[in-house]
């Protein structure tokens, strides 16, 4: 597939490291003038090309294709040389498939043969949320797409590979991480998505040997993460599709060109064994298209340069990428439970499991030839060692400069959280006074009200004691009352017994 789409890519010096001692010239980065068939350019004067690229994002229609009978790439990317890192923008529209290595283009252009492979989402169960999804992302920002998108695209591996499948456990999914390398002076890559090796592949060993490593050399991108070999960068639908692919263009080559330096130094003489093997892939993507892109290198002897290259393998329509699971539902079909499918996932999944064993075989090859002793110049001229001496020096004195400055900056810190202290325990022995205070008069308003109960229940208590002298008195005048009736009751019976007798008949 043709590579007419052109990007622009910064390669520079290598990501700082506080306190470790750095291997790179500190001299300014230079321009790299490219021989033209029309005509030359003066890039200090009017006509500067790269003056026309910053303003206008593309190329003077006066420039040509290149005089220099070795094609070049739309998008390329020069360091002079492995470990001398320089700032350099080369793009020219050229065709680079042919400058790839055969077995590659044929290969990976097979990858996931058109097949779809159904990709978990428990949202989309009806064909009125995937329609509610594409228009929602159609207006959603990045986040949005790479949440409910990307992982559509590029699945993660847990997601479709099985449990045999060694990069299942193996690879490491990033998001949104700054990597602690980079080619150019300015931010750091900082793909949407970073897949690279896991610390658990390698052994104790082979970790102390890259820890060793990689403060010269770049090994580890990220916490976690090591020799990266895909990044995704997404734009949203207000997003620059240039800026991605710059973005993408330029972590790739940063991946691309570490492992370069790794094999330099346990391999010199492989390294040309490596040119036009693609070492990576990238994508790129929106809501509308996806594009998947391999990456290589190529060396110049001549000019002592290398140059990075990437070729799009696969361009496919977002609205092209999907389809539903024919065996969605159905009792012992392929992922019953996963109602929609995606073509690109199919691609990765094939990445994720034949490209990866490639990728861990060559960095584990490389790791195993490291040397176990702390020798930070491994695979290091002696030339760049000495030129790099005098900037340990000033790199030295900037950095006890810079630890008195922040010394003050502490001093000035810990005066201002002292007064503060101050302030906090004048405010604490306030409310601890107030407390006081109010618990002294909590206590007198408790002592009058016990008081105030007190006599109450001494009152009930004497009401009690009449009301209990009332009941036993009336008890006692209901017992001399029923003695006065039985006393006129046998008065009574007395008297009936004598008015009896006397009305007897004689």
């Amino acid at each position: 597939m043709d590579e007419s789409d052109q990007t622009a890519v910064i390669g520079g010096t290598k990501r700082k490291r506080d306190g470790d001692a750095l291997l790179e010239s500190d001299r300014p980065p230079k321009r790299f003038a490219t021989s033209l068939s029309i005509c030359s350019f003066d890039i200090s004067g009017p006509d500067d090309p790269v003056a026309h690229w910053v303003s206008a994002s593309n190329w003077p229609s006066s420039m040509g294709e290149p005089s220099n009978p070795r094609k070049r790439t739309a998008e390329s990317i020069t360091t002079v040389p492995i470990n001398e890192y320089k700032k350099v923008i080369v793009q020219l529209p050229t065709n680079v498939q042919n400058l790839m290595k055969r077995e590659n283009l044929e290969k990976y252009s097979k990858y996931g043969n058109g097949v779809y492979l159904p990709v978990p989402d428990t949202g989309l169960d009806s064909a009125k949320a995937w329609d509610e999804r594409k228009e929602i992302c159609e207006d959603s920002n990045e986040s949005y797409l790479v949440q409910y998108l990307t992982k559509l695209i590029l699945p993660c591996p847990a997601d479709i590979l099985t449990n045999d499948d060694p990069g299942r456990t193996e690879i490491q999914n990033l998001p949104d991480v700054d990597w602690e390398w980079k080619l150019s002076d300015g931010k750091p890559p900082r793909p949407n998505i970073t897949l690279g090796l896991m610390p658990q592949v390698f052994t104790t060993t082979q970790l102390r040997r890259l820890e060793n490593y990689n403060q010269v050399r770049p090994a580890a991108f990220a916490r976690g993460l090591f020799f990266p070999f895909f990044v995704c960068e997404v734009k949203a639908h207000d997003g620059k599709w240039d800026e991605g692919l710059k973005q993408e263009f330029g972590a790739a080559a940063t991946y691309v060109d570490a492992i370069v330096q790794l094999c330099e130094a346990v391999k010199p003489d492989e390294v040309n064994q490596l040119q036009g093997q693609i070492l990576g892939f990238g994508m790129l993507h929106n809501h509308k298209k996806i594009e998947i892109y391999g990456h290589f290198f190529l060396k110049d002897d001549d000019e002592k340069e290398i140059n990075y290259y990437r070729h799009k393998f696969f361009d496919i329509q977002v609205s092209e990428n999907f389809e539903v699971n024919p065996d969605y539902g159905v009792p012992g079909g392929r992922h019953p439970d996963r109602r929609m499918s995606s073509k690109s996932a199919a691609i990765i999944q094939e990445l994720y499991t034949k490209f990866y064993a490639l990728h861990k075989k060559r960095i584990m090859d490389y790791v195993n030839m490291l040397p176990d002793a702390t020798d930070l110049q491994v695979g290091i001229t002696q030339e760049h060692l000495e030129a790099t001496s005098s900037k340990r020096q000033r790199t030295t004195a900037n950095a006890t400069s810079t630890a008195q400055a922040n010394n003050k900056v502490i001093a000035a810190k810990d005066e201002v959280i002292e007064k503060l202290e101050q302030q906090i325990q004048q405010v604490r022995m306030g409310k601890d006074a107030e407390i006081e205070r109010n618990d002294q008069a909590n206590a007198k308003v408790i002592a009058a009200k016990d008081e105030v109960i007190a006599a109450k229940v001494a009152e009930n208590e004497r009401l009690l004691q009449r009301l209990q002298q009332m009941r036993e008195d009336a008890q006692g005048d209901k017992r001399a009352s029923l003695q006065q009736i039985e006393f006129f009751q046998r008065q009574c019976e007395s008297l009936q017994e004598e008015l009896r007798k006397n009305q007897r008949p004689n």
